[in-house]
């Protein structure tokens, strides 16, 4: 039986030994540098709220890109294992629809940073507010379009959206 909004041709791939190597590899790689920039971010973090006594964006920004990475990490990986239940998630609208929305909080955040340093940078900071809604636009569009086209491929809803994917993922 399949899941919310996947239709009954929905054919679940299974991952090869060699995708669970890697994702396996790559999990290790993100606990490793998720505990050194954990690290950084807890220094960043105390330095800020000792200069200026209250919290900063660029902070904000800061922790909800470390905290969804490992997310992103540890969802991946649980999914690929199959550690989690294939008949409530596997073939589930939600567990894409989840990675989705925790994709496009990680593209804000880690582009927020980059425009805030880069805004520290510049002299005119009337610049810095057309850079950052023209990254917000820019992004906006294609966070939409990663709504449109990925979840519907990966939910294999008709083969034009996984055809769309294939070229849209490159």
């Amino acid at each position: 039986m399949p899941g919310f909004l996947v239709p009954d041709t929905y054919v679940a791939v299974p991952p090869s030994f060699d995708d669970l190597l890697v994702a396996s590899i790559i999990w290790g790689c993100t606990l490793a540098t998720g505990a050194f920039s954990g690290t950084k971010a807890v220094q960043q973090t105390w330095a800020l709220w000792k200069r200026s006594r209250r919290i900063q964006p660029y902070v904000i920004m800061v922790w909800a890109e470390w905290i969804v990475n490992l997310v992103i990490g540890a969802l991946a990986w649980v999914f690929l294992r199959g550690f989690i239940e294939p008949r409530f998630l596997l073939r589930s609208f939600w567990i894409y629809f989840f990675f989705l929305v925790l994709w496009v909080i990680q593209i804000q955040c880690i582009c927020g940073i980059i425009i805030n340093r880069i805004g520290l940078l510049m002299i005119d900071k009337r610049n810095v507010a057309k850079i950052r809604w023209g990254a917000a636009i820019i992004l906006g569009l294609i966070n939409i379009s990663g709504f449109i086209i990925w979840i519907p491929a990966q939910l294999q809803i008709s083969e034009m959206w996984v055809h769309i994917n294939h070229y849209y993922d490159r």
